[in-house]
């Protein structure tokens, strides 16, 4: 283009217009953020440096895979960049954003109904960039074919930030139909996997202002947050986020934990296994509300300086933060904050502050730079290792199990499911994690792969490693699954330990473990862990299940895991026998006491009644207002009157 030639250095200079276009059935619609050299090639994921706004205007973007794409931007001023009045329809992703560009007075629609492709609309893909938003329109993302939230991705390098909406209006009563996709559990899964957030400004996002949509899991909330009944695996907190990010680690396979901790709140873990890290580590913080975030490393530092960037927020958000024993490195010095003497005065800094106390545990105060644009840099260097010693001990798995609907046996079903499995939602005895193509939301820790087909789930077992799965998100009273039953069979001889956590014993420990050994080597077996007589585990909160496999300490092999149940488990809950086809309901005629230690319950008037096993088998029957089940064993029963079923408990 004749007014660019001889410019040294294109990307300063002005866009062109765009003023009334089209982009359609394309691959992407748009894509920005390359740079164009002094020689006029092509600096891919380079930003353009222009202070005054750029608008691209009165576009149309429908049918494209991807409607607008924009790579990193670096270097460069992303927030100029505007789409302005344009209208986006039937798009497979209407964006996915690798930098903070603006989108404003736009008309989002799902679907136009006239058949510009089948299939699911996604509005956002989340990917290394947030995007500002600002009174835009959302038309037809209440349907079933439309997502809010892209089912694939969750980012690329750098996830963690914040796509903000303000002056959001819809074309729908419904909220927004906000789903995260369950989340993979395992050493690959790192803290920026969790960190993708929708930030509302004025409440017309969420139907409350200063709120952010976050995925439901442990490390983001802290017990306020709302959920609304259509949300899956998402809740809204009131408060905003920004990210951490520690450059300069040793490696992969550095493990890092860290302790989110304020008074009035429970502490809550992140485990980093380090794999596939390359030394860089991001950590989505809560801002400007007093949470310290406490980081340990679990190995010796190799390296000689950290680098510590915060960013995706707001001007003048603040972070407080401590690394464990870092101070303690020989020649440690500090870069970026300014020293303080106490702790306190970190903890009530509004700038850039750093604390070093005797145990060597290093505090920081980080804030966001007025411009926003830019990142604080506070560098961390050191000569030597002099006394410092690693100390991973906070934690060594995460939990990221949503709280989604009530369940009150906790044996991590919801009341819903249940009531739509037949299963008793009081009662955890009919605990049933059957791997029929899903992991039952286990996390893995050790394991080389695995797979989950039909009729099991296969894992690899690497040698010379613990491999376990790992259960969070289970509440339920261990009297009520006295008997745990596990279908599996290993390619190397060996145990199967399983141990657990209680309300009151939050770490795995070999106190609370047993252990069973199938007889035979690569077939089925159906093996039980016989809790009857275990003080840790009756009467017990059941919070954590872990199970280890058996190890070829010289080989890879393969464990099947086909089920682990409890002992009223059924794999067709909704059937029994004779009362088939009744549902689970309160009788006009009441029970008790229910749960009954002797066995012997009272009807409030004599009827005609008949009792069963959740088999659907008939034990008894009688005309009268007692009903003996003394000789039964402890466990869950039914009991039918006038074609209703009740539900009792012989403990």
């Amino acid at each position: 283009i004749p007014y660019y030639m001889g410019k040294t250095l294109p990307f300063k200079e002005i866009l062109g217009k765009f003023d009334g276009f089209v982009a359609h059935t394309c691959m992407n619609g748009f894509d920005v953020f390359d740079q164009i050299t002094a020689n006029h090639s092509i600096d891919k994921n380079m930003g353009w440096y222009i202070e005054e706004q750029q608008f691209i205007d009165k576009g149309l973007f429908y049918g494209n895979n991807t409607a607008l794409y924009c790579g990193s931007g670096e270097n460069g001023i992303s927030a100029t960049t505007v789409f302005r009045n344009c209208a986006f329809s039937d798009n497979g992703i209407v964006s996915m954003l690798a930098a903070n560009l603006t989108l404003e007075n736009c008309l989002f629609n799902a679907d136009s109904d006239l058949d510009v492709f089948v299939g699911i609309r996604e509005f956002f893909r989340f990917y290394d960039g947030p995007g500002r938003h600002i009174n835009c329109h959302f038309e037809g993302w209440n349907r079933p074919n439309a997502l809010m939230i892209s089912k694939s991705g969750g980012g690329g390098a750098t996830p963690n930030f914040n796509p903000s909406f303000e002056g959001t209006t819809k074309g729908f009563t419904e909220p927004f139909p906000f789903k995260f996709q369950e989340l993979e559990n395992n050493d690959w899964t790192r803290a920026k996997n969790i960190g993708l957030f929708f930030k509302d400004i004025d409440g017309g996002l969420t139907g409350k202002a200063r709120t952010t949509i976050i995925r439901d899991v442990a490390f983001l909330r802290d017990g306020h947050e709302y959920r609304h009944p259509s949300w899956v695996n998402a809740a809204r907190s009131d408060y905003f986020f920004a990210s951490l990010t520690i450059v300069g680690i040793t490696g992969d396979r550095t493990p890092v934990s860290v302790v989110r901790s304020k008074a009035g709140t429970s502490d809550v873990c992140f485990f980093e296994s380090g794999v596939d890290t390359e030394g860089t580590y991001k950590f989505p913080i809560i801002v400007n509300k007093g949470f310290l975030y406490t980081y340990s490393f679990g190995e010796e530092l190799k390296t000689n300086g950290l680098t510590l960037t915060w960013g995706r927020g707001d001007p003048g958000d603040l972070g407080f933060i401590c690394i464990k024993g870092i101070g303690k490195l020989g020649g440690f010095r500090v870069k970026g904050a300014a020293l303080v003497n106490t702790r306190s005065e970190v903890e009530s800094a509004n700038t850039a502050v750093y604390f070093i106390a005797i145990n060597g545990d290093v505090f920081v105060k980080l804030k966001i730079e007025e411009d926003g644009e830019s990142t604080p840099l506070v560098r961390f260097n050191w000569d030597n290792n002099g006394s410092f010693v690693p100390e991973l001990k906070q934690c060594t798995y995460n939990d990221f199990i949503p709280i989604g609907n009530l369940d009150t046996d906790g044996d991590g079903m919801s009341d819903v499911e249940e009531d739509k499995l037949c299963r008793f939602k009081k009662d955890a005895g009919d605990l049933n994690f059957e791997f029929n193509q899903t992991k039952e939301l286990f996390g893995t820790a050790d394991i080389g792969a695995d797979n989950e087909n039909a009729t099991y789930w296969l894992l690899k077992v690497s040698e010379k490693k613990t491999p376990q799965i790992i259960r969070c998100g289970l509440n339920f009273n261990g009297s009520d699954v006295p008997l745990l039953k596990i279908n599996a069979k290993a390619q190397v001889a060996g145990s199967f330990k399983l141990f657990w956590t209680t309300s009151s014993q939050l770490i795995f420990s070999v106190e609370n473990s047993i252990t069973v050994t199938p007889n035979q080597v690569n077939v089925f077996e159906e093996m039980t862990f016989d809790m009857r007589n275990n003080q840790e585990w009756m009467g017990k909160k059941i919070t954590r299940l872990k199970l280890e496999l058996p190890v070829d300490v010289n080989n890879q092999r393969y464990t099947f895991i086909d089920y682990i149940k409890g002992p009223d488990a059924k794999n067709d809950g909704c059937v029994i026998t004779e009362v088939e086809d009744i549902v689970e309901t309160a009788s006009s005629i009441s029970v008790f006491p229910n749960p009954s230690s002797e066995g012997i319950f009272q009807l409030s008037k004599a009827t005609n009644w008949k009792a069963y096993s959740v088999l659907g088998n008939e034990l008894k029957s009688g005309n009268n207002d007692t009903i003996n089940l003394s000789e039964q064993p402890k466990g869950v029963y039914l009991i039918k009157m006038n074609e209703k079923i009740e539900r009792v408990i012989v403990e």
